[in-house]
């Protein structure tokens, strides 16, 4: 395999093990559903050039689900205002998948923090509504 896609492909792997850990299954495709629904839930509330920022920093899979089905007219979406919005987009993102939005949201900050240089969580943390802090601040 090339050096660069197996690079990729284990970087995305830790993320997806450290969701998994921190929302208690063991069950890839749960997790990978997980992060999904968070990724996506957090990229609407981002503008353009702030997804960008992320996905830069982002495994090479990992930015690939990021911007999976993203149609950056409209953004951000302003209606996702505080944490009842955003577990309630994360939710909507599991299309059926059984999981508890205000746990996966957590998790998905938690493997932010791990994962993210600490400037690129400072600056994402400074972009979101007050409440979003507060909530990212809880972990």
């Amino acid at each position: 395999m090339i050096a660069e896609l197996q690079q990729a492909t284990d970087s995305a792997s830790r993320w997806l093990e450290d969701l998994a850990t921190e929302t208690g299954t063991s069950d890839d495709h749960r997790a990978w559903a997980y992060l999904r629904a968070a990724l996506h839930a957090l990229r609407d509330r981002l503008s353009v050039e702030e997804c960008a920022q992320l996905a830069a920093q982002m495994p090479l899979v990992v930015r690939g689900l990021f911007y999976e089905g993203w149609r950056p007219a409209h953004k951000p979406d302003k209606s996702i205002k505080n944490r009842q919005e955003l577990l309630a987009r994360i939710s909507a993102e599991l299309h059926g998948v059984p999981g508890d939005p205000q746990r996966i949201g957590r998790a998905l900050f938690r493997v932010l923090e791990h994962h993210l240089p600490p400037g690129e969580v400072t600056s994402l943390q400074h972009v979101l509504p007050h409440d979003l802090r507060s909530f990212w601040k809880e972990i």
